[in-house]
């Protein structure tokens, strides 16, 4: 039986050009493989201002193994004729497959704001329906920067068949800013490198746990977080937090020196990059994984957290916002406050007992459907509706 063939375009999936980029829109395709064939254009920027803006959207092929195509393309930064580069790529791209002899059976742009109006493009060109995944950190940034392109995106927003979206609140921003559409879109969360489910247990009730690249610590908030833990210690006797993460020399030392200025050398220490397999063990048994980001897509490390036992402390209206309400595992906080962070873990840990029994309940009647074989059978599931067209 021939699988339909499936075009993905992503900036996002790791390539020839950037290989350490994330592995999620990766990890859903390699997963759906059984299902459907994938072709992935993987987009990468290239330019400098006058000659990207004179020559945007033209774009080069790097690589191209059968199933990844790694682009170039010419565009200048800060989303500068953001329309006009896209919709080339588009045009380029659907004229390439139309010469194959494979007809596409569905495009999937894994960004509204960016590879939708590439994949809006191509799917007009190929007669064709697409899906879009909504990656809410860019898609509402860009989307609220952009009222010059509102009507276009609202457009795509509209045309899509199916729209995917990795977190409960950016459907919310953008069900209000484009308005709501015919059929809701479908919450699906990012595949994590979260295996199994271990039960929480008390273990370690003064000990608190984050975990991020160095060199994003600044989006990660780690001077507030740092405030939060110094401002609670009068109250929690012994409470300690580790830093999971690897960097350079000088982002080690960056960090260093943001421990030594909050005088928190005591009780805050970094523990180096955990490996993905024993992460799940290093979180089991914390009073609680800190990561009040300032920006957050979806925050993949909260969900292993929960999977591993651990109650979070995340930003509210954005990160996993939206998918806990009301539990007392999952507490929500300004990231602009440490105050606010401060409370945030003090709840948690005043209510340990109470948590550990809560998070446990929910591990065994809504754990799965965060591990990576609900996902994926989501996914087919509405990739096939809409393919057959009984979405």
């Amino acid at each position: 039986m021939v699988k339909p063939l499936v075009i993905n375009i992503s900036a996002d999936y790791p390539d020839v050009a950037d290989p350490a980029k994330t592995s999620a829109i990766a990890r859903l395709v390699d997963g759906s493989a059984g299902q459907f064939e994938h072709r992935v254009y993987s987009l990468n920027r290239r330019g400098r201002l006058w000659n990207a803006l004179v020559n945007s959207g033209t774009i080069e092929t790097a690589d191209d193994d059968g199933k990844v195509a790694s682009l170039l393309y010419r565009a200048p930064p800060l989303g500068l004729a953001l329309r006009r580069s896209m919709r080339r790529i588009g045009e380029t791209i659907a004229h390439q497959v139309a010469e194959t002899d494979r007809a596409p059976a569905l495009v999937h742009g894994h960004k509204l704001s960016f590879e939708g109006i590439a994949a809006h493009t191509i799917a007009k060109r190929l007669g064709i329906p697409f899906a879009l995944t909504l990656q809410g950190n860019t898609d509402k940034k860009v989307i609220a920067a952009r009222p010059d392109l509102r009507s276009l995106y609202r457009r795509i927003w509209h045309d899509a068949g199916a729209v995917f979206a990795t977190s409960p609140w950016i459907t919310e921003y953008c069900s209000q800013t484009l308005g709501e559409r015919a059929q809701l879109p479908i919450i699906l969360p990012c595949i994590t490198n979260a295996t199994t489910i271990i039960p929480p247990q008390d273990k370690d009730p003064q000990r608190l746990v984050t975990a991020f690249r160095l060199d994003k610590h600044v989006n990660k908030n780690l001077r507030r977080v740092i405030e939060a833990v110094s401002a609670l210690r009068p109250q929690h006797q012994g409470l300690e937090l580790e830093i999971a993460g690897g960097g350079s020399r000088q982002d080690e030392q960056t960090v260093d020196a943001i421990i030594e200025a909050g005088s928190a050398s005591a009780f805050v220490r970094r523990v180096g990059r955990v490996q993905p397999d024993a992460i799940q063990a290093w979180m089991n048994g914390a009073s609680a994984f800190v990561m009040p980001s300032h920006r957050e897509t979806f925050g993949m490390v909260n969900v292993e957290a929960l999977l591993s036992g651990c109650p979070i402390l995340y930003s509210r209206g954005t990160s996993v916002d939206g998918y806990f309400p009301g539990a007392s595992f999952a507490i929500g906080c300004d990231p602009a406050s440490s105050t606010d962070i401060a409370h945030g873990i003090g709840k948690l840990l005043a209510n340990r007992a109470e948590i550990t029994l809560e998070l446990a309940d929910w591990q065994r009647n809504h754990g799965a459907r965060f591990l990576a074989p609900a996902i994926i059978a989501t996914y087919c599931r509405e990739i096939q509706k809409l393919i057959e067209g009984t979405g």
